[in-house]
């Protein structure tokens, strides 16, 4: 302790501690403005700021809400899609307690993200942004915070209003309420004791709309009207039809089944009904027809008695030919080997009208399963009829010859969408038929086989979703709106660098890297000021030692 302490040594360790000292103010000040978005706004367009009618919108927003990021922070910030989204989010936390931000390395971490996929086979992308309030959430991915043109350029920062859709949406209705229909022979679970006519063959479809976050009722049409907070009613293989019992029918009050599930619709609800082969239901068949589908009279059984099953396998829709279909099961029909949806036997759904063909713009019929080739329509309840090889013969069983078109593939289940256009916004009313109760059952959803449990769990998600919109004015893409589109660029696109567009050989238009305002503040932030201080530091201690 007594040594000399030289000069050289006296000159390492400040050099030691002075790297250790630098390193820790920017470890901190990482921290500081990952936590608390510790910045100055310098764009001219506000990306940083949120805005008084962003504000409004959030201060009416009672529930609790969770914004769910995929990729840590300093990711986010590097991608100048997310970034903005991340900032505004961080925004958010800071100024309201009920709103919370995580982030979850989706590479490391992906079974922490499990809870959020429609189905097994669903993905979460990195730059994957998710608002979730209790059992609801919206998955959307930062390039939709964005407004884009025709050919995908980015030309307004649509954050706010996309993120008060989907926080209203998500805290609008705490726990969506489900209608199971009863006393017409329906197949359902109820944990009722009380209930003799509970099925326990259908639990597993019980628990399957609990994990999807909804409230369960049971309703009697003939004599309950639907709750008004009901977004979902469920028929799930009724024996007897739903028409007005004999006392109502010259009751001018009276209300029948169908005109409630009618009126129920109208409000931009969904039902979901099943109907078994060789059941008769006038009444309830002739309103399905209204939305394009026709339950058929026959029953579909597998001709392909050389595999050694009797199953029906399922194709599923492609993107091409039905965009409805495909969005409720393209993460298991994308796949390079897709898992099977199977049932036994079913009756075939009728498609009257497709798409373009429809006589009503508001209206929309989409197949959303249809039979492979092996599938083989019986006219009757006859057995099919094999030859004393094992091989299918194309006879039935009085020896008829079958017709060239009873064989081929068959719709098994579809969906009807009917779409209103309400200000700026579509809403939607939605009906999926299928041919047969089995789907529901616990044969079918019970094991992990097959796509039947995420098929049928995507399609309950999507029927029962519950959407509430912003203020127009916060960026709703329409022309009478003052934001339209949200934060337009002055720049006209954002991009992480600079670049030009030309045509016929004449520069037209220039890709700024942000804003020119954010592009001076930090020239001279990052460049001047440094110049600046540096000198006059300098100054300042040679005259200080001259005075000395």
């Amino acid at each position: 302790m007594k040594k000399k302490i030289t000069k050289k040594t006296v000159f390492y360790s400040v050099f030691a501690l002075g790297i250790i000292a630098v390193l820790t103010v920017n470890i901190l000040l990482d921290l500081l403005w990952q936590k608390n978005t510790l910045y100055f706004d310098t764009t001219a367009e506000d990306l940083y700021t949120l805005s008084d009618g962003m504000i409004a919108e959030m201060d009416a927003v009672g529930g609790e809400v969770l914004i769910t990021f995929c990729a840590d922070p300093d990711i986010l910030l590097s991608n100048y899609e997310s970034r903005y989204v991340y900032i505004m989010a961080q925004k958010l936390a800071k100024r309201y307690e009920n709103i919370s931000v995580e982030c979850i390395n989706s590479k490391k971490n992906p079974e922490l993200l499990d809870k959020y996929k429609t189905t097994s086979a669903s993905t979460i992308d990195v730059y994957d942004v998710i608002i979730s309030s209790g059992a609801k959430y919206r998955v959307m991915s930062s390039s939709q915070f964005w407004t884009k043109d025709e050919n995908d350029g980015y030309w307004a920062f649509n954050g706010e209003y996309k993120a008060a859709c989907a926080i209203l949406s998500v805290t609008a209705v705490e726990s969506p309420l489900v209608c199971i229909t009863t006393t017409h022979g329906e197949k359902y679970y109820n944990p009722d004791p009380s209930d003799a006519n509970s099925n326990p063959e259908y639990s597993d479809f019980y628990e399957l709309l609990l994990l999807a976050g909804l409230k369960v009722s049971y309703i009697d049409l003939d004599k309950d009207e639907i709750p008004e907070d009901c977004v979902l009613l469920i028929m799930n293989g009724p024996t007897v039809d739903y028409t007005a019992a004999p006392d109502d029918i010259y009751n001018l009050e009276s209300v029948s089944p169908v005109e409630k599930i009618d009126r129920f619709l109208t409000k931009n609800n969904s039902l979901m009904i099943t109907k078994d082969p060789f059941v008769s239901l006038p009444a309830m068949e002739e309103y399905i027809k209204e939305w394009g589908m026709e339950f058929g009279d026959d029953k579909i059984k597998s001709g392909d008695i050389v595999s050694g099953t009797d199953r029906l396998f399922a194709e599923y829709a492609d993107s091409e030919n039905d965009t409805i279909g495909y969005g409720l099961f393209s993460d298991v029909a994308s796949l390079v080997t897709a898992p099977k949806t199977v049932m036994k036997e079913s009756s075939q759904i009728n498609l009257i009208w497709m798409d373009s063909d429809t006589s009503s713009d508001e209206k929309y019929i989409s197949p959303g399963l249809s039979m492979m080739a092996n599938a083989v329509l019986r006219s009757g309840k006859d057995s099919l009829a094999y030859n004393k090889n094992g091989e299918w013969n194309p006879v039935d069983s009085y020896g008829n010859a079958a017709e060239r078109d009873e064989c081929g593939n068959y719709v098994l289940s579809a969906i009807s969408v009917r779409s209103r256009f309400v200000g700026v916004n579509y809403f939607y009313a939605y009906v999926f038929a299928s041919g047969t109760s089995a789907m529901l059952s616990n044969e079918y959803l019970g094991t992990q086989s097959y796509a039947n449990s995420d098929l049928t769990f995507s399609t309950v998600r999507t029927l029962t979703r519950t959407d509430r919109y912003a203020s127009d004015d916060l960026g709703a893409i329409t022309l009478n709106t003052a934001n339209y589109g949200g934060k337009i660029l002055l720049n006209d696109e954002l991009s992480e660098s600079e670049r030009e567009e030309w045509e016929n050989g004449k520069l037209v238009r220039v890709y700024g890297a942000v804003s020119k305002g954010a592009n001076v503040a930090w020239t001279i932030l990052i460049a001047a000021v440094p110049v600046i201080i540096i000198p006059a530091v300098c100054i300042y201690m040679c005259i200080k030692r001259r005075n000395m």
